[in-house]
C-alpha cells in the first residue's frame, strides 16, 4: 500500500473513532448507558486500527527505513492525537452522567 493511503487509513480510523466518542456523549445525556459504552468500545477498536497503523510506520522507521513527513501525514497524527483525547474525555463525560443519574435516582 503507498504511503498516501497508510495515511488516509490511519485519518480514517481516527476520525472513526472521534465520531463514535461523541455520540457515546450524546447517548449517555439521553440516559442510554448500554449504546454509550457500546460507542465508547467502537472508538477503543478504532483507535486500536490507527495505533497499529502508526507503529507499523514507526517501526519501518527504527529499521531504517525513512518515512517522507508529508502535511497529510501531520494531520493524520494530530487527529490521531486529538481522537485518543476526545475519546478519554467522553469516557469520563459518560460516567459522569452515570454518577449523576444514580444521585438523581438516590435524590
Amino acid at each position: 500500500m503507498d504511503m498516501e493511503m497508510v495515511v488516509f487509513h490511519l485519518m480514517t480510523h481516527s476520525d472513526d473513532a472521534k465520531s463514535s466518542s461523541l455520540e457515546s456523549i450524546k447517548y449517555a445525556r439521553k440516559g442510554d448507558f448500554e449504546k454509550a459504552n457500546m460507542c465508547l468500545e467502537m472508538a477503543e477498536e478504532s483507535l486500536s486500527e490507527a495505533h497499529k497503523i502508526q507503529s507499523e510506520l514507526m517501526k519501518k522507521e527504527s529499521k531504517g527505513s525513512k518515512t517522507e513527513i508529508t502535511l497529510l501525514l501531520i494531520h493524520a497524527e494530530n487527529c490521531l492525537g486529538n481522537s485518543v483525547t476526545i475519546k478519554e474525555l467522553a469516557y469520563e463525560m459518560v460516567h459522569m452522567c452515570m454518577d449523576m443519574q444514580t444521585m438523581h435516582a438516590n435524590g
